[in-house]
């Protein structure tokens, strides 16, 4: 089980447990690269990853704590038209990418190796662990966010735009920050306000439809509270 992309969080008694936490980071790099017919292009960004372990004190005792920070890659596809790779699912990237997510393996040890890649190769997202991918028909206007078919990238894109690869490395780079509020100038406003992509304002409200713009949010584009 992936016990990070899960969110299981152990609630237990603090009294009842003894030794200290154990916290792991890193940095990781996600570039995409996409081929057009005027050659390839590509985006990248580099976000960060801190998972906090409980003592093994109990018996299904683990990560109490797992946090992301930092932004969606952006990618310029053709002229003023924007790929977005959203930041869902970012917490297990390098748990998938790593193949780290073994029945049976120990966690402490998944995290420990994907701290010791800093500086390694780069290695591919699988097609069926890809992160969700939308486009925007105005950047000005929120609500007409449309999700991306990664396997068909020409049906929003236009003929002979595909993906290339999705790549994930382990760095010692900076997190990225300040691209995608560049470019979507209403992201600020909509996350300080709890707006969802359609303009409703919701802290913690149930989804009241199937539509993509009710069902992401500022946080998918970029995440800066620790």
């Amino acid at each position: 089980m992936n016990i990070i992309k899960s969110f299981m969080i152990v609630i237990v008694s603090l009294g009842l447990l003894t030794g200290c936490r154990e916290q792991f980071s890193w940095h990781q790099k996600l570039t995409v690269t996409l081929d057009t017919p005027e050659g390839e292009v590509s985006g990248s960004s580099v976000t960060e990853v801190v998972v906090v372990s409980l003592p093994k004190t109990l018996p299904d005792a683990g990560v109490v704590d797992a946090s992301l920070r930092g932004e969606a890659v952006a990618v310029e596809v053709t002229p003023g038209k924007y790929l977005f790779v959203l930041l869902k699912g970012g917490l297990g990237w390098a748990q998938d990418a790593y193949d780290k997510n073994q029945v049976g393996s120990v966690f402490e040890e998944n995290m420990r190796f994907i701290e010791a890649q800093v500086g390694g190769p780069a290695v591919a997202i699988r097609s069926d662990q890809l992160p969700l991918m939308v486009t925007f028909d105005n950047l000005s206007d929120s609500t007409t966010v449309q999700k991306v078919d990664p396997a068909n990238l020409a049906a929003t894109f236009g003929t002979g735009v595909k993906l290339k690869s999705v790549m994930l490395a382990i760095t010692d780079e900076p997190v990225s920050q300040g691209r995608v509020a560049s470019l979507l100038s209403w992201i600020a406003d909509y996350k300080a306000q709890h707006w969802r992509l359609n303009g409703s304002r919701c802290t913690a409200c149930p989804i009241s439809s199937d539509d993509l713009s009710d069902l992401i949010d500022p946080a998918d584009f970029a995440i800066w509270d620790k």
